[in-house]
């Protein structure tokens, strides 16, 4: 990869500031507090961003440290890169308000989303910590010899067994330690015994639930026969009230009727029977005048005219009371025939009456006969009463025991969850295990895989740098980094300093070879050679020359631009 130009639009102390760059090695020359390291920070948060810390740490993180002197709405910047032959295009606004990041493929003229994802692929798995730890070293970046040689420590072990500086090993190790010892402590005991008695517990509960539901199922057969009875028996009760209560309406009006019938006869009776006997007394009357006509004549065979109108006048009146006493002794016998036929039907209107009153009574008692129905029917309701207080009985045995089965589910699914947990935690013990297992064995084949390779190329860079002067370097098993001259191991405590950063930026320069063999990345350095003498400075822009990639040198002395120049 390399760095094409830098536009500094609203960055720190810069506006609109505008930074060419070409392959090779680039030096940028400034005295101090000239913005160098400024720049050093925008190549870095082009990358990768840049994030305002909270609380205290946001009074002096690296977003307050380069926001904009002179605008405080606008915070970005662009920058161009080369990949592949492809023309890349990054424009960043770092404003938290108003936060964007675009990534434009210019060879092709079309923006790439996502862009922070593309970009990554791009830069090949370099990361942010893997950045300023190999490829680019910031301005007095140890501050101490021994803070120096520790870092170095760490970078060669972590490089070696890991192939990134995001981690620290020996630290990584205690940390998988604790974890491992918190994992433990998780760990909750018995669980398996307790799962198992659930089990068992659930195993009882469903046999006594499909028992109780069996019972349940009889009963409840029982109270619908009960319940079917009683309809019919209770459908019939109502059907045959009403049928005697109708036969009880009817023979009631016929007892009403037949009494009144009864009545009327029997007053027409006394009517008839209280009449006088007329016919007697004109039959009487005629034989009276009879015997008047008859003596008359007697007396006087030859009558005179007076006494023969006298007896025609008594012949007269005996026919007439005679024909009168006929008349009266027909109708008399008329109506005692009448009289005998009416006694007659009032006997037997006495008979139907009789006859009425006594099915009247019979219904009466058959309607007071009907307790003895409800009395069948109330013992059938106590029946059922009983069956479906033994069927409540039953069903509140099941809900309680339903109740009880979900509780122990619950309990159950706990401990599963807790069985899972347990088992994800002994398998979390065992990733551990295994890790520190593989750390062990890492660390013990560091030599014979990536820690040889970078002992071998950072030995090179070493030769070439300090001509000759030092072979080899040598990191022992337990992480001691020595440099091998043909005399002894010197161990790096015993170097000068600017020997000790030259062996970091061997190490650096190796590292980076190695982790990116297909795309090299632009190697950032900023003011990093002032312990380095000019021979060995001379020597170390040679070898930066000799690399075939992008260099970017910022540097407030000018002997760097005199030895490029001198050398090219």
């Amino acid at each position: 990869m390399i760095i094409k130009d830098l536009e500094l639009t609203h960055f720190g102390k810069f506006h609109n500031k505008t930074v060419a760059l070409k392959p090779g090695v680039n030096i940028i020359y400034g005295r101090n507090e000239a913005g160098k390291s400024t720049v050093h920070s925008f190549v870095r948060g082009m990358l990768f961003g840049i994030e305002k810390q909270r609380g205290k740490a946001s009074y002096n993180d690296r977003y307050s440290r380069y926001e904009p002197w002179e605008s405080s709405g606008v915070y970005e910047g662009k920058m161009r890169i080369e990949v592949k032959g492809h023309i890349y295009r990054l424009e960043r606004s770092f404003l938290k308000t108003n936060k964007y990041f675009r990534l434009i493929d210019e060879t092709e003229g079309k923006e790439l989303t996502p862009a922070q994802e593309r970009l990554n692929d791009l830069l090949e798995g370099l990361t942010e910590t893997n950045f300023i730890n190999t490829v680019s070293v910031e301005q007095l970046k140890s501050a101490t010899d021994s803070a120096l040689m520790n870092e170095l420590q760490r970078f060669v072990t972590n490089m070696g067994s890991t192939k990134s500086a995001e981690i620290d090993l020996a630290d990584a190790k205690g940390k998988l330690l604790e974890q491992k010892k918190k994992m433990e402590k998780r760990l909750i005991p018995n669980v398996k015994e307790k799962y198992g008695q659930l089990a068992g517990q659930m195993v009882n509960l469903d046999r006594e639930l499909q028992e109780f539901r069996k019972e349940e199922k009889e009963t409840g057969i029982q109270c619908a026969a009960i319940e079917d009875k009683l309809k019919k028996l209770n459908e019939e009760n109502i059907r045959y009230l009403q049928n005697v209560l109708e036969e009880r309406e009817t023979l009631k009006k016929q007892a009403i009727e037949a009494k009144r019938i009864l009545e009327e006869n029997q007053k027409e009776e006394e009517t008839l029977d209280q009449k006088k006997k007329w016919g007697i007394v004109w039959f009487l009357i005629s034989a009276i005048f009879a015997m008047a006509t008859i003596y008359v004549f007697i007396q006087q065979p030859t009558p005179d005219m007076m006494m023969f109108k006298v007896g025609i006048i008594y012949g007269f009146c005996f026919v007439i009371f005679c024909l009168l006493g006929i008349g009266q002794t027909m109708i008399e016998l008329r109506r005692k025939k009448k009289l005998a036929e009416m006694r007659k039907q009032n006997e037997e209107n006495k008979k139907k009456a009789a006859d009425v009153a006594g099915r009247y009574l019979a219904v009466c008692r058959n309607v007071d006969s009907r307790k003895e129905r409800e009395n069948y029917i109330k013992q059938e309701q106590e029946q059922l009463a009983l069956q479906q207080k033994t069927l409540t009985r039953i069903q509140v045995e099941i809900e309680r025991r339903e109740e009880l089965r979900q509780e122990v589910l619950k309990q159950g699914e706990l401990l599963k969850k807790i069985l899972k947990e347990n088992q994800k935690i002994h398998e979390e013990i065992r990733a551990i295990e295994m890790a520190l297992a593989t750390m062990d064995a890492l660390t013990e084949k560091l030599h014979d895989s990536f820690g040889g390779q970078l002992n071998d190329l950072a030995s090179a860079y070493l030769r070439e740098i300090t001509e000759g002067r030092y072979q080899k370097m040598v990191v022992h098993e337990d992480m001691q980094i020595f440099v091998n001259t043909p005399n002894r191991l010197i161990p790096l405590t015993s170097l000068s300093r600017g020997t000790i950063e030259q062996i970091y930026l061997c190490v650096r320069l190796a590292a980076a070879r190695l982790l990116w063999r297909k795309e090299k990345m632009p190697l950032i350095f900023d003011d990093i050679f002032a312990f380095y003498d000019d021979e060995r400075l001379r020597k170390t822009i040679a070898l930066l020359e000799s690399l075939d990639q992008q260099v970017i040198i910022f540097s407030c002395h000018t002997r760097e631009n005199r030895f490029l120049t001198s050398h090219s």
